[in-house]
């Protein structure tokens, strides 16, 4: 099946593959993409359009590879960040006890974070903690603690925990 122009409706668009691709729609100026990417250009009316694989496995290798990073991480980037793990900022705001407007700052650039809050999104994201069994949000509302039993078995040298 033929691709067909978005604008006029054409079926004839020419396909090329472009040896590096500089791919700004992650909201990131210094990401560039080897392969994976498809352009089409209609001869017709000239709309552009841009076919990119596996979009959900990029966006996840880009937050893998900004989590290990080994610098301080800029706004954009924590923002990233943010939204790869499907946090608003309000909801972020009320994790790290800032409030939005200062969440928003830290994204704009305008002010650079504590080190626990960029941490705390590379840790989130290394862990992989936004799924659904394990909703960090919870922790936002909760003042108190209740501390439980744990209990760990040894089996062949190796610990794992155990129902108390």
């Amino acid at each position: 099946m033929d691709k067909k122009c978005t604008n006029c409706g054409n079926t004839g668009l020419k396909a090329s593959t472009p040896k590096l691709y500089h791919y700004k729609m992650s909201g990131l100026e210094n990401v560039y993409l080897k392969g994976g990417v498809t352009e089409y250009i209609c001869p017709k009316c000239g709309a552009r359009s841009t076919a990119i694989k596996n979009v959900i496995g990029l966006h996840k290798a880009i937050a893998q590879t900004l989590a290990i990073t080994k610098r301080r991480l800029a706004g954009n980037e924590l923002r990233f960040l943010r939204e790869q793990l499907g946090f608003s900022a309000e909801e972020l705001a009320k994790m790290t006890e800032y409030n939005q407007e200062y969440v928003r700052k830290i994204e704009s650039g305008s002010e650079v974070p504590k080190a626990p809050f960029e941490l705390f999104l590379r840790l989130a994201v290394l862990r992989g903690l936004k799924a659904p069994e394990y909703d960090l949000r919870d922790f936002a509302i909760r003042r108190e603690y209740e501390i439980e039993e744990l209990q760990f078995e040894n089996k062949n040298r190796d610990w794992k925990a155990s129902a108390a």
